[in-house]
């Protein structure tokens, strides 16, 4: 099958460029797009050089494109030029260009149904000017703005050794918010309003519900809380007031959802916890209603099962994903458990109660 796939690069790869003889490398990808055996191999590539440079492609293992990339040298280590990561079936990843194994310019990331997330321009590995990013519904995520380009050093040097060559950099792009930021809820109305100085929020800053009505207003001094904030339910009366100083609250006064003061204790921040016949600690209980799969007696499959989920404001579990596992019959159950759930105290925040996403890690060992 490999030698039909290597086939198939060679014959795209040939119509594209001027190849002599001598002048193709085929290459192995492991599912990181590391180099790596034939044995260990999740992708082919063909690299074939084309003038001073030289053209890579990879495919999936359907042959569809994989990737496409150009480099300096024959170890196919220092990449120069454009560059397009795909997801299966032919649909961009990404997509931007090197200098020098440096990423600059104009950059592009897309989700797996096509819609653009995010674009931009970096600048030695780091975002520069305005950002744009989308929801995967194609409405506005964010406007975010960074350091100017000509606030960076034309000349740059990546700061990590290559350690395990493959396509994708080593060196991480730098994100360091500077200025406006703005941002939107799916359904397009304003999410939040503020400034960032130097990667944190800084001075005024201002968020609505989904709904348009006004969610919390007050300011931040490098990332802290400050003096007066002010929280409002979703139908527009304020929940609490709270002032805040050397990022402590000093004092508070709370309101029901018809604005009616209900004095100066309420919960600021609270989990969602399940509704229970006893009084008994959820991981507790976790542990003691979760049973090891029959199928996997006598096996040797032990691990963290990595899971995210989502309480609704209404108490009801409205998401649950398994985001990693030792073994699917093991995510079945910790499902199940879940699912099994029929009532949970919603979480509460500044007097409210919201939807809240949980990321939990669940030892499952025999």
């Amino acid at each position: 099958m490999r030698q039909f796939i290597f086939f198939i690069l060679l014959l795209i790869i040939s119509s594209a460029t001027r190849a002599q003889k001598g002048d193709t490398l085929r290459k192995y990808l492991n599912g990181a797009l590391e180099y790596t055996k034939e044995n260990d191999a999740a992708y082919a590539a063909m690299a074939i050089r084309n003038g001073e440079y030289w053209f890579m492609m990879g495919v999936y293992p359907d042959t569809s494109i994989l990737l496409k990339a150009y480099f300096k040298d024959k170890k196919l280590t220092v990449k120069e030029g454009p560059f397009t990561l795909y997801f299966p079936r032919g649909k961009k990843a990404m997509e931007g260009n090197y200098t020098n194994n440096i990423q600059q310019g104009v950059w592009k990331f897309y989700f797996r149904n096509g819609q653009l997330k995010d674009s931009g321009m970096l600048k030695n590995n780091q975002m520069v000017n305005t950002w744009y990013s989308w929801h995967e519904n194609g409405q506005l995520f964010s406007i975010a703005n960074y350091p100017s380009d000509e606030s960076l050093p034309d000349k740059y040097s990546p700061v990590s050794a290559i350690r395990n060559p493959g396509v994708l950099s080593d060196e991480p792009i730098i994100n360091a918010k500077d200025g406006a930021w703005i941002s939107f809820h799916p359904n397009g109305k304003l999410k939040d309003s503020g400034h960032y100085k130097q990667s944190t929020k800084d001075g005024f800053w201002i968020s609505w519900h989904e709904n348009g009505q006004l969610e919390s207003k007050g300011f931040y001094n490098l990332d802290t809380q400050e003096g007066k904030w002010e929280y409002f339910h979703s139908n527009g009366q304020p929940s609490t007031i709270e002032t805040y100083k050397n990022s402590k609250v000093v004092d508070m006064e709370c309101f029901d959802e018809n604005g009616k003061s209900t004095g100066s204790f309420c919960s600021l921040l609270k989990p969602p916890t399940p509704i229970l016949d006893r009084f008994v600690d959820f991981n507790t209980y976790m542990l003691d209603h979760l049973f090891w799969p029959k199928e996997l007696d006598g096996k040797n499959v032990t691990g963290l099962v990595k899971i995210s989920y989502t309480i609704s404001k209404e108490g009801q579990l409205a998401e649950f994903k398994v985001l990693q596992s030792p073994h699917e019959l093991i995510s079945k159950e910790v499902e199940r458990f879940f699912r099994s759930i029929e009532k949970w105290a919603p979480a509460i925040s500044h007097n409210r109660t919201i939807d809240l996403t949980v990321l939990l890690d669940i030892p499952f060992y025999r």
